[in-house]
């Protein structure tokens, strides 16, 4: 299947409110969907990619209303809503994610190619792919082994250290 216009993905940007990475917007000229599976700007229900967009800041949300708290955030509020509201601040600061495939994504920003792809339920948030291509030969089975080299984004970074930290440090 061919890649998207130039116009088509302006399109796309625009309408979702969304600046690809230059990596991402260069793969989407060539493909549609980053794997097969994945989510078809033109052709996806605009509901799912709505859901999609929301889904790693509400499911974070969804952790920390189960009882997930950093401990660089403080005392957790005794109250929800105070608690909700602490983290949205925290999220609202994060580089967006863009959904790329199922709950992976790549950060909006920096805007630069090379960012990498995370995979995103809830709290747990771990490195699918150091960067775009990486993520693609991992998912195609053309490379396994850890993921090295991966460059550091707010908030979402973080994230995939506490999930790394041995329970007893978090």
């Amino acid at each position: 299947m061919r890649g998207y216009t130039k116009r088509e993905l302006d399109g796309i940007q625009k309408e979702w409110g969304l600046r690809f990475p230059p990596d991402l917007a260069k793969y989407y000229l060539e493909h549609r969907t980053v794997t097969p599976s994945g989510i078809d700007w033109l052709e996806t229900p605009s509901r799912d990619i709505r859901e999609m967009i929301a889904w790693p800041v509400e499911g974070f949300l969804a952790a920390v209303r189960a009882g997930d708290w950093w401990p660089e955030w403080g005392e957790r509020p005794h109250k929800d809503k105070a608690a909700d509201s602490r983290v949205e601040d925290i999220l609202a600061s994060a580089p967006r994610l863009i959904p790329i495939n199922g709950h992976r994504c790549i950060p909006e920003t920096p805007r630069e190619s090379g960012n990498p792809v995370f995979s995103v339920f809830r709290s747990d948030i771990v490195h699918y792919g150091a960067d775009l291509s990486d993520y693609i030969a991992r998912e195609t089975g053309r490379r396994t082994g850890p993921i090295t080299r991966v460059k550091k984004i707010p908030f979402w970074s973080r994230a995939v250290e506490i999930n790394e930290a041995p329970r007893r440090d978090r």
